[in-house]
């Protein structure tokens, strides 16, 4: 796919998910007509069937049907979107997600915030704003407080339905433990990988989420600062709810090294916007009749442009992080690698009798194998936090002619001030430098990582059709001793074919059962690297 190609996909699929979000009130609207099908059999005389039904069904039809159609069509946008993610020229599941993350924020935005918001409809105002732009804020202006009372309740009853939803996880329920019993699995290997498989979110869409709540609540800061009370007590919850699952219920199948944190941050400048332009709007409108109005608009109109001036500085710091492989670390890495062999190599020309290599054996005692970590740069270990700002500093000044970069340079820092007391570390954490600040991390944290054992660090970047060994064949055992025949057959017919039927049988109900206290015994149990 070429540089052109992939530019006109990515256009493309942004103007269509604009367009679909601005035209999804359509099959929400036919849907939540079905509320009102009394009228429509009366307006249409093919529609006259309805009134014909009994109360219990006009009942389900009026009230069920439509909540399960609209959380069955809200359901499908993430899926869609991911899609057209794909279609869009994304070569990764990473990029898949973040541009879904994009594309879901967008629908969020259009769809639960303004259309919500403007009780005109979205169609109609923004045909206003197309006929006059100028009209924008004082539209934001009239109709964003009117619906702060509703944004009150929702970020409470939200937060507290949503966290109670992901705890008791309803679906899971459904998924693992009623529906094996109303359908049963048929062969060893489903039930196996459903019982150890853990569910993976889409990051895209559950970040997404949570951003535009942020931005309600950044937009109604200024105009109704108790909504921010009440997005704190719903986000509470939902913080809760989510942290305990994504410690004991979710897989993490993604790794964006933060890239789904940075593009939030960036999505949540749009709430800014709309509340500086909100309060632009008010202030206009007071123009006229008070002359006062006029500083605090020209403070908001100021203000407004240093948001845009900030944003853009933020993007363009956060994307050489999130999108390209920071040189300074490589380089210090790099420098420091060298320095240490260098030094080696001094100390044990300084020592020719070998007096040094004892204790050089003893300190490398707990090292890995030199055969299997010799790839792998080692990492100076950490100081403690007043010893490594000094030794920093001292480091900066010695040796800023031999080394290239510092990871200092990251922070935009030249110099960094001693930590002199709490308040201060709290208060003002830019002071330190970053080995000082790792050294207060947890001491598992402050570790570095020990390095993959070779046969693994040399097929790490293997497509996993060319590594993976050949599929254990896993069958049940029965007291007719069928598996055993069926074993021996395919032993003979496919040479080298792994068939088992180990720890597997069938009980009186010829319901599949194995052994799940022996789990990390049974033939398809494969320990799990975590790159």
């Amino acid at each position: 796919m070429s540089d052109w190609e992939a530019l006109g996909r990515k256009l493309l699929a942004f103007a269509f998910v604009i367009v679909l979000t601005i035209f999804w009130g359509v099959p929400v609207a036919a849907i939540g007509s079905f509320s009102n099908v009394s009228y429509l059999a009366k307006k249409y005389t093919w529609l006259a069937w309805l009134d014909r039904l009994s109360e219990t069904q006009l009942g389900l039809l009026t009230g069920l049907v439509p909540a399960l159609l609209l959380s069955l069509l809200q359901s499908l946008v993430p899926r869609f979107y991911r899609y057209i993610a794909r279609q869009s020229g994304a070569v990764t599941l990473s990029h898949v997600e973040l541009r879904t993350q994009t594309y879901f924020f967008v629908f969020s935005l259009i769809q639960v915030f303004l259309v919500t918001t403007f009780s005109s409809g979205l169609t109609a105002v923004i045909g206003q704003i197309a006929l006059e732009p100028s009209s924008a804020p004082t539209l934001l202006a009239e109709n964003l407080p009117k619906a702060s009372n509703f944004y009150i309740s929702y970020f409470v009853l939200y937060g507290i339905a949503i966290s109670a939803v992901q705890v008791f996880n309803p679906l899971g329920l459904f998924w693992n433990e009623i529906l094996p019993r109303i359908w049963p699995y048929s062969t060893p290997r489903e039930s196996f990988i459903k019982y150890v498989a853990l569910d993976t979110p889409g990051y895209g869409s559950e970040c997404a989420k949570w951003t535009n709540l942020a931005v309600i609540a950044i937009s109604y800061s200024c105009i109704a600062p108790l909504v921010l009370g009440f997005a704190t007590v719903g986000f509470v919850f939902i913080y809760l709810a989510m942290r305990y699952n994504f410690f004991y219920v979710f897989s993490t199948e993604i790794d964006t090294k933060g890239a789904f944190y940075a593009q939030a941050l960036q999505q949540l400048t749009v709430g800014i916007y709309i509340a500086e332009l909100c309060l632009i709007g008010l202030f206009s409108t007071r123009v006229t009749g008070d002359v006062s109005a006029n500083g605090p608009l020209i403070l908001m109109v100021v203000l407004f442009s240093l948001t845009i001036v900030y944003q853009y500085l933020m993007r363009e710091t956060l994307t050489p992080l999130t999108e390209l492989l920071p040189r300074n670390l490589l380089a210090e890495t790099e420098a420091d690698y060298e320095s240490r062999l260098s030094s080696d190599s001094a100390s044990s020309s300084n020592s020719p009798d070998g007096s040094n290599k004892k204790d050089r054996k003893n300190r490398n005692k707990n090292r890995p194998d030199d055969e299997a970590s010799s790839q792998y740069p080692r990492t100076q270990p950490l100081l403690a936090p007043d010893h490594a700002a000094r030794s920093g500093r001292a480091q900066h000044r010695a040796g800023s002619m031999h080394h290239p970069a510092r990871i200092n340079d990251l922070y935009g820092h030249e110099k960094y001030k001693k930590v002199k007391d709490n308040f201060q570390r709290w208060f003002a954490p830019h002071s330190q430098s970053p080995a000082a600040l790792a050294s207060t991390l947890h001491p598992s944290l402050r570790e570095p990582v020990p390095p993959y054992p070779e046969a693994i660090a040399k097929l790490a970047f293997v497509n996993p059709v060319v590594t993976r060994e050949p599929p254990t064949l896993w069958i049940v055992r029965d007291e007719m001793r069928i598996s055993e025949r069926e074993i021996g057959e395919a032993r003979r017919e496919v040479d080298g074919l792994d068939v088992r039927d180990d720890g597997a049988w069938l009980d009186e109900k010829n319901v599949v059962q194995w052994e799940k206290e022996r789990l990390r015994e049974m033939p398809l149990w494969h320990g799990r690297v975590v790159y």
